[in-house]
């Protein structure tokens, strides 16, 4: 089952790419698309980002609209950027520790659960 795995992203750079390297570290063996959607584009943040452009989708949000972390959210599914029957929505500062964190979202999707609370660390 391949995973979309969409991130809002607001004044984080540093944050965000450290999720990303471990979501990367932790799929174990999962296909999971990762989407980055950048709610403050021009703020340097995507420096951070570019060690992981080629394993990630960056959408910059644009700067004209109100800005927050669910209307990105939407955002994202209402233009098609994910392309995958289900995903799951992370904070910027939210990552797994350990292996196996996606069986549990799998899990929860084959039992026709529509929604499910965080299982992941935050940094705070």
């Amino acid at each position: 089952m391949k995973i979309t795995i969409i991130i809002p992203h607001y004044k984080t750079g540093k944050m965000t790419a450290y999720s990303i390297f471990k979501i990367l570290q932790h799929s174990d063996g999962h296909e999971v698309d990762i989407i980055v959607v950048d709610n403050n584009v021009g703020d340097g943040s995507v420096e951070y980002l570019s060690p992981f452009m080629n394993k990630i989708g960056y959408v910059p949000y644009p700067k004209d609209r109100m800005q927050s972390h669910g209307i990105g959210i939407d955002w994202v599914l209402q233009n098609n950027f994910v392309s995958t029957d289900y995903f799951i929505t992370l904070e910027s500062d939210s990552f797994p520790i350990e292996d196996g964190w996606l069986n549990k979202y799998e899990a929860a999707i084959s039992q026709n659960i529509d929604a499910a609370g965080s299982i992941l660390k935050l940094s705070g």
